[in-house]
């Protein structure tokens, strides 16, 4: 059940700029045992998402993979995009300019806003959605 939103806020405008905060959160949080899903817009988001974790120095590599590829064993942190998603996760990375039904299984959601119009307005949106829902998002200011 959701009980807590967080919206981190980025200077920035660039995707890649998400991606850094993404990866630095989640290397703080990943270890203490939470298990994280980023969900991607769609397919080639995943697959650049993935790309980009990949090239990570090993130091401050973050355990993941894909759900729309075959994997063998269970990783902390899951790779999907609408068509796919994980059986049992407790945070929520989103992504997607849409807030995805599925995101009341997860215990939090996590929203990285950068100062592109588009997704300022998704994400003030999303912002609305969740007071709606009761939830007061917590604000995360960021450089």
């Amino acid at each position: 059940m959701l009980q807590r939103v967080d919206f981190y806020i980025l200077n920035s405008h660039q995707d890649q700029d998400r991606w850094r905060i993404l990866g630095t959160l989640l290397g703080r949080q990943w270890l203490k045992g939470h298990r994280f899903h980023i969900h991607c817009r769609d397919q080639n988001e995943c697959e650049e998402l993935d790309s980009f974790l990949w090239q990570s120095d090993i130091t401050d590599f973050l355990p993941h993979h894909r759900l729309d590829k075959e994997f063998a064993g269970d990783s902390p942190i899951t790779l999907g995009h609408p068509q796919s998603w994980p059986e049992k996760r407790d945070i929520l990375v989103n992504f997607d300019l849409h807030l995805p039904e599925a995101m009341h299984s997860f215990e939090r959601v996590l929203e990285i806003v950068v100062q592109d119009p588009v997704w300022l307005d998704a994400q003030r949106d999303h912002y609305r959605q969740f007071k709606k829902m009761g939830l007061t998002p917590q604000i995360h200011k960021l450089g």
